[in-house]
């Protein structure tokens, strides 16, 4: 987990490892959730543990640690989310549905998505969908943001999220209908 120097306070390392250390899985499944992989899910946990390490003094001392160090994660999974953004344009042209198809495949994708018998078909199916789509199909439906959220971090028209989402989804049903996982 975390290394501590000799020269740190005995009974403040005691208190780090009793108060704070225990809520490393709580963030790491956060993380997890939010459409982090394995890795970058422990890389961003240890990055949380470490900050909690460097703002201890202030951290020992409030009543909703656990809400801080999610929040923390959070912030530096979407941070990392915003950087790999740039990688990745959208031209708008390619997702002019209407509302109604919009809500039609979003609903068609929503039920194959609701049948499968374990996540684990859904992160497997995930992992082979376009991170154009991914994404922002992640922050919806794992890390709850709004369309309005989604279109604020990528920079574009909460319409067009929408129609990236609705055209996520019918591709990840469609995978969910041709895979095995």
């Amino acid at each position: 987990m975390l290394k501590f120097h000799k020269h740190q306070n005995q009974q403040e390392r005691q208190l780090f490892s009793d108060q704070i250390c225990p809520f490393y899985h709580n963030i790491y499944r956060c993380l997890l959730s939010l459409g982090a992989d394995d890795m970058l899910a422990e890389d961003f946990a240890q990055d949380t543990m470490l900050k909690a390490w460097e703002k201890r003094e202030e951290l020992l001392n409030i009543d909703y640690q656990k809400e801080w160090l999610i929040k923390v994660a959070r912030n530096r999974y979407v941070s990392h989310w915003r950087s790999a953004e740039r990688r990745f344009r959208y031209d708008v042209s390619d997702f002019d549905l209407t509302e109604r198809q919009c809500e039609e495949a979003e609903q068609d994708a929503l039920e194959i998505f609701m049948k499968q018998e374990s996540g684990r078909a859904v992160r497997a199916a995930m992992q082979l969908l376009d991170p154009k789509y991914a994404q922002p199909i992640r922050l919806r439906y794992f890390g709850e943001m709004s369309h309005r959220e989604i279109a604020g971090l990528l920079r574009i028209n909460p319409s067009t999220v929408r129609s990236i989402i609705s055209r996520g989804l019918r591709k990840l049903g469609h995978l969910l209908q041709e895979s095995d996982f």
